[in-house]
């Protein structure tokens, strides 16, 4: 996570920060701030979700037959 808010943090301080590189007129700002909404939800539906079988089925997670196949 530390590299995602280090890229957050740069991405922050070039479009609202930086004297020179920020934005003052507003619906540039309203842009921008979108953008990094975007980015974010991009970010987040990236990051790999785990689902746990005990959560999913518990019967399937104490099954404790030998050679059976489940598919998915």
């Amino acid at each position: 996570m530390s590299s995602l808010l280090a890229e957050l943090q740069s991405i922050y301080e070039t479009d609202f920060l930086n004297q020179e590189t920020r934005e003052n007129d507003i619906i540039e700002i309203i842009k921008r701030v979108k953008n990094l909404k975007d980015f974010l939800h991009m970010r987040i539906n990236l990051t790999e979700q785990k689902s746990y079988l005990e959560l999913i089925s518990p019967y399937l997670a104490n099954y404790n037959e030998k050679g059976v196949e489940l598919p998915g």
